[in-house]
C-alpha cells in the first residue's frame, strides 16, 4: 500500500468518514462507561513524558478522549487518533472539536499510511482486538521516525479474558445455533511472547511491565453497562438476542468472580504495559 504524506491522507480521510456521522450510540455508551482505559492510559502516560512538540499517533483511539487528553499536553506537537469503528471517529470527531493539534482519521491499524511521520505511536486497550499483531507493529514501526517509541497498554492472558468468555458461551448448547460460523475476535498474548515480536518487527530497548489489576463495579448493572459496548460478537443478532447474550454473558463471568455480599463486583485482569524504541537505520 502506497504511504501518504499527513495532509494528503487528512483530506482524503475526512471526506470518507463524512458519510458515517449518523450512528454513534455504542460510541456514546463507551464514552460513558470506560472509566479503567482512562486510568490505565494516563498512568502509563505519566511515566512516560513526551517533549511540547511531540508528533503523536494514537492507534484504536476509541472515543477520542484519551487523544484529546493527549493533544492538550503537547501544544506545540499534534496529535492523530486513528480507530477502525466509523461510529467511534464520528463520535471523537462531533466531541472534541479543540485543541486544533488533534484529528480524527479511520484507519486500520494493521496498515498505518504513514512513513516515518511520528515521534511516538500509542495504543491502549486496543491491542488485544487485532488478531494480526505482526503486522499491527510492523505498521507502527514504519509510522515511526528513526529513534521514535511505541507505548502500548494491552490484558495479557487470565481466567476471565472476555474473548475466550464470549467463545465459550457461543459454542454453549443454548447459542450455538446462532453462531454457526463464530470466530474469535480478541487475541491476548503473555509478555514473552510480545518482546518476541518487538524484536521480530524491528524494535529495541523494550521494557515490558505486567502488573495484575482489580477494578470494582459497583453492581451487576455497572459492569453489564461497562461490558456492553465491548461484546462485538453478537452484533449480527437481533437486539432482543443481544440483551439475552449479554446477560448469559455476565452470568459466566460471574461465575469466576461472583459479586461480594455488598453486591459490589472485582473484575481481575493482568495488564501488560509495553515500551520500545525504533531500532536505528533499520525498516524491516
Amino acid at each position: 500500500m502506497r504511504k501518504l504524506g499527513i495532509v494528503s491522507f487528512i483530506l482524503f480521510s475526512c471526506l470518507f468518514c463524512a458519510s458515517f456521522a449518523a450512528t454513534i450510540n455504542q460510541a456514546e455508551l463507551y464514552h460513558r462507561h470506560s472509566s479503567l482505559q482512562w486510568q490505565w492510559a494516563m498512568s502509563a502516560l505519566e511515566k512516560n513524558p513526551m517533549q511540547d512538540h511531540a508528533r503523536v499517533l494514537d492507534v484504536g483511539c476509541g472515543d477520542g478522549k484519551i487523544t484529546a487528553a493527549l493533544a492538550e499536553i503537547l501544544p506545540e506537537g499534534y496529535v492523530i487518533g486513528l480507530d477502525l469503528s466509523p461510529q467511534m471517529i464520528a463520535f471523537a470527531s462531533k466531541t472534541f472539536t479543540s485543541p486544533r493539534n488533534l484529528l480524527f482519521l479511520r484507519g486500520d491499524a494493521r496498515a498505518l499510511p504513514f512513513d516515518k511521520q511520528f515521534d511516538w505511536v500509542v495504543s491502549f486497550c486496543t491491542q488485544h482486538w487485532i488478531l494480526e499483531q505482526e503486522m499491527a507493529l510492523r505498521s507502527m514501526h514504519e509510522s515511526l521516525v528513526e529513534g521514535g517509541k511505541i507505548l502500548i497498554v494491552t490484558l495479557a492472558p487470565s481466567p476471565n479474558n472476555l474473548g475466550p468468555q464470549c467463545q465459550r458461551l457461543a459454542h454453549s448448547e443454548k447459542w450455538s445455533q446462532y453462531f454457526p460460523n463464530f470466530k474469535p475476535t480478541r487475541l491476548y498474548l503473555t509478555a514473552t511472547a510480545y518482546r518476541e515480536l518487538l524484536q521480530k518487527t524491528g524494535f529495541d530497548s523494550i521494557v515490558i511491565e505486567e502488573t495484575p489489576s482489580v477494578t470494582t463495579f459497583a453492581n451487576r448493572e455497572a459492569f453489564r453497562q461497562w461490558l456492553k459496548p465491548l461484546v462485538s460478537c453478537s452484533t449480527h443478532l437481533a437486539v432482543d438476542l443481544q440483551e439475552a447474550f449479554l446477560t448469559n454473558l455476565v452470568d459466566l463471568m460471574l461465575q469466576a468472580e461472583p459479586p461480594a455480599a455488598d453486591g459490589t463486583i472485582d473484575i481481575h485482569d493482568l495488564k501488560l504495559e509495553i515500551t520500545a524504541q525504533k531500532s536505528p537505520l533499520q525498516d524491516i
